[in-house]
């Protein structure tokens, strides 16, 4: 037969510290760790004389997320008195990122799908009223447009050819 003693502590003062709270905050109550700044902090937790072994804590900044970049609008242009049938417009690019919203003259149209080279947008009926040229550009959270393409409102009519080959 064995006996197994067990130790039980009953902690009524206990703490936690930073090395750096630049870099670091220690919430007292619960040893939560949070970023304040950039840097290394050491992170230790203590009851009266016994204190533990430090945990190391690096706080990094993160980048700010880049501005999209537009190569090509399709299509590039619609004719005024459209009643509905436009469908969409679809913008090529790069850096398009979750939350990302178009710029369209001066509405913002919220995409109805995105991924990291295209978004797709339904333009409002009542931009097809007059002729005239808008500006399209993307906007990531947290950033600027800084890439613009051009949508033309046009007010001629679309030509379609048929050709038949004619054989003597």
């Amino acid at each position: 037969m064995s006996v197994r003693t067990w130790l039980h502590l009953n902690f009524e003062h206990f703490g936690f510290s930073s090395s750096n709270y630049a870099v670091a905050t220690v919430d007292a109550s619960n040893g939560l760790a949070t970023g304040t700044g950039t840097g290394t902090a050491y992170i230790s937790a203590y009851s009266g004389s016994v204190t533990s072994n430090s945990a190391i804590l690096t706080v990094t900044s993160v980048p700010p997320p880049s501005s999209p970049t537009l190569t090509r609008l399709s299509p590039t242009f619609g004719r005024t008195g459209m009643n509905g049938d436009f469908k969409s417009l679809t913008i090529a690019g790069t850096g398009f990122g979750a939350g990302a919203t178009v710029n369209f003259g001066s509405d913002v149209l919220i995409p109805s799908a995105i991924t990291p080279t295209s978004i797709t947008v339904t333009i409002p009926v009542a931009e097809f009223a007059t002729v005239r040229t808008l500006s399209v550009s993307v906007t990531n959270p947290g950033t600027a447009a800084i890439s613009q393409l051009a949508f033309y409102i046009i007010n001629q009519g679309f030509v379609s050819l048929s050709f038949a080959v004619i054989r003597p």
